[in-house]
């Protein structure tokens, strides 16, 4: 699929999703700009809504416990768009977990696209866009330690869907955050490719030194 045509679907998505959604935004291919579109993917952080919660004791008398937060507003959003056919959940590859889901976008149309769906929170939302921006090696490079190539420093992990320094988690609400925790520069989607990996490096280590 061409570009213009990802970014105008994508842009429909966005619209119909937004409202169920804290924060909303496109990455992968489309947000790359590379002319052809194979499939897009888009990171939230939806709003949550507090339910109340009940248990049972052992003489089956109910008590209120504390509430949990739940994505109801995404949940009937995604449900909405399934029975006006905008989605389906893609049959193949088959995704409908808590922090991803995969579909299958206008799947009555010969334009039909797979859309990769990937639930954030606002303290791992900059994680999660930038490896879910791409490209492949890129995202893999900041994830794999500088020791090994890659981006990331030797004290930091990546892990859960967090970054984290020994048993601290880091906040990385956006992606330039979770850029300056690396130590590396914010560089422009499109340019993330294997062959940034090696500026980036030569840049942070020269900023770490006397």
């Amino acid at each position: 699929m061409k570009l213009a045509q990802a970014q105008s679907i994508a842009n429909s998505l966005i619209a119909l999703l937004a409202p169920a959604c804290d924060l909303i935004a496109v990455a992968g291919s489309v947000r790359r700009l590379k002319p052809e579109v194979k499939d897009m993917e888009i990171v939230i952080v939806p709003v949550l809504t507090s339910v109340p919660g009940l248990g049972f004791d052992l003489f089956g008398t109910t008590h209120e416990l504390l509430p949990t937060f739940q994505p109801l507003l995404l949940d009937r959003a995604l449900i909405e768009m399934q029975d006006s056919r905008v989605l389906e959940y893609d049959q193949r590859v088959k995704r409908n977990g808590t922090k991803y889901k995969r579909f299958i976008v206008q799947p009555d149309s010969p334009n039909a696209i797979a859309l990769d769906l990937f639930i954030a929170e606002t303290g791992n939302f900059g994680n999660i866009y930038a490896l879910r921006t791409g490209n492949s090696e890129f995202s893999k490079a900041l994830v794999t330690p500088r020791r090994a190539g890659g981006l990331m420093p030797g004290h930091l992990r990546q892990e859960y869907g967090y970054l984290w320094h020994g048993g601290e988690c880091i906040d990385c609400p956006t992606e330039e955050a979770f850029f300056a925790a690396l130590g590396i520069r914010w560089i422009e989607p499109q340019f993330r490719d294997a062959n940034a990996v090696p500026d980036l490096i030569r840049h942070a280590i020269g900023a770490v030194q006397p």
